[in-house]
């Protein structure tokens, strides 16, 4: 579904994890949980948009400790 997708300027892959099948049958809810590749590129507007317009509040980091000393803090952990 291509509804999903979160155009960005400075992300390719991003998208809500809503509307999909779960195992007893239902589906996740949209606007709960999205996820993404990495994020260091986001702009200042990819963030307000994220922030303000989507309500993200909690960003879940999974590069790995050498990743996040190189590359620092994504940008939404500074807001």
């Amino acid at each position: 579904m291509t509804d999903r997708w979160i155009e960005l300027d400075g992300i390719v892959n991003m998208r809500d994890l809503g509307g999909l099948p779960t195992r007893d049958g239902g589906h996740t809810a949209s606007g709960r949980l999205i996820r993404s590749d990495n994020l260091q590129d986001l702009s200042e507007t990819d963030v307000q948009h994220l922030v303000e317009a989507l309500g993200v509040t909690d960003v879940v980091d999974l590069r790995s400790d050498v990743e996040v000393h190189v590359e620092g803090p994504g940008p939404l952990q500074q807001v």
